[in-house]
């Protein structure tokens, strides 16, 4: 039992893969905002992953990039523009800013984006998201305690996970 007033993080993974509007509009419906929403990029179809472990019930696999609220630079890389959660007024501007960022990725050598920043197979997934969109699997979600409990009872959720969790006024922030 955690007293009133107590927000925390909470990870699932969905019941089946679904686009990006999909999840957010299924989502919202709760007092909650989406910090990431993990992306199917291809794994095992349009290539093989560097590392995975898994049992029946569940596959881990290294690698895994997500949307998140976007991020615009300028020339200087000065953050120009950052949006904090994915909803339905964010989605769209978030992806693109997703694909312009790592087309400029792409555009340096494959050093740089694999071994410095850790993207492996960023190419393949780059072509698999314009070819096929934003395909999610999952979220990390913030808000009240009170509405994180009600997710786990929506049917398109599963394996949930709590993360942090501390005393915070949500209604003041707004």
């Amino acid at each position: 039992m955690l007293p009133q007033g107590t927000v925390g993080e909470l990870a699932f993974s969905t019941t089946s893969f679904m686009k990006s509007t999909e999840l957010i509009e299924y989502l919202s419906e709760y007092d909650i905002n989406i910090l990431w929403m993990p992306l199917y990029t291809g794994e095992f179809k349009k290539y093989e992953p560097s590392g995975y472990s898994g049992d029946s019930n569940m596959i881990m696999v290294s690698g895994v990039i997500g949307l998140t609220g976007g991020v615009d630079h300028d020339e200087r890389f000065n953050r120009s523009l950052q949006i904090y959660w994915l909803d339905e007024d964010s989605v769209m501007e978030s992806q693109g800013l997703m694909l312009k960022n790592m087309k400029e990725l792409l555009n340096k050598s494959d050093s740089y984006y694999e071994k410095f920043q850790s993207f492996e197979n960023l190419q393949e997934k780059y072509n698999f998201i314009n070819e096929n969109g934003f395909t999610v699997y999952g979220a990390v979600v913030t808000g009240p305690v009170k509405e994180l409990l009600k997710l786990q009872d929506a049917d398109f959720v599963q394996g949930e996970q709590l993360g942090e969790v501390e005393l915070w006024n949500w209604d003041e922030d707004e």
